[in-house]
């Protein structure tokens, strides 16, 4: 364990945040139900941040989701010593998943709501719930007074998190959008 953190050794700390992912998911869904306008509002921040003219669609998405996902994971990460932030990035990431869910479905049906999600979500929720893992694991143990350094986490982070995130931005920026264009009326 001294150079990196094997998926085993982040078993429990792994199924915890899944657990707390799902669960602020369901809140963030019924959350949705009843304040439709929280989607309507994100949904227009996004766009905003997308005017950008001078780079073409798919590659905007891309440069987007890879800074904005490589930020998130490694600061779940480095902020893992202090317990909180890997319990707060699963729930908020879930509640705003929920919130997408609901918000999607709602406007243009469940089929595409999904399909607008799993393609990129079955790597991309995984590597984040495995970033946040490897914070919470460090954090633990430090409070443990169990010596695992930080440099472990970085390694496995930047061998097993970084390359998921990339494929994952690729699959949301470049395939996503033609299943869904397929998919959907």
């Amino acid at each position: 364990m001294k150079g990196e953190l094997r998926p085993a050794d982040l078993r429990s700390e792994f199924s915890g945040l899944l657990a707390i992912f799902f669960i602020f998911s369901i809140f963030g869904y019924y959350y949705g139900m009843t304040h439709p306008e929280i989607y309507r509002e994100l949904i227009s921040v996004l766009k905003q941040i997308l005017s950008v003219q001078f780079i073409p669609y798919g590659f905007k998405i891309f440069a987007l989701v890879v800074v904005n996902n490589l930020l998130k994971t490694f600061l779940s990460v480095i902020l893992g010593y202090t317990i909180i932030y890997p319990f707060m990035f699963a729930s908020f990431n879930g509640f705003i998943l929920g919130l997408f869910i609901e918000g999607a479905g709602r406007e243009s049906g469940a089929v595409s709501a999904i399909i607008s999600i799993l393609p990129h979500g079955v790597i991309e929720i995984p590597a984040a719930i495995f970033s946040a893992s490897i914070g919470l694991k460090l954090g633990m143990d430090y409070f443990r007074g169990r010596k695992l350094s930080l440099s472990a986490g970085l390694t496995t982070y930047r061998k097993r998190v970084i390359p998921l995130i990339l494929l994952a931005a690729f699959i949301e920026s470049f395939i996503t959008p033609i299943v869904a264009s397929i998919v959907s009326p």
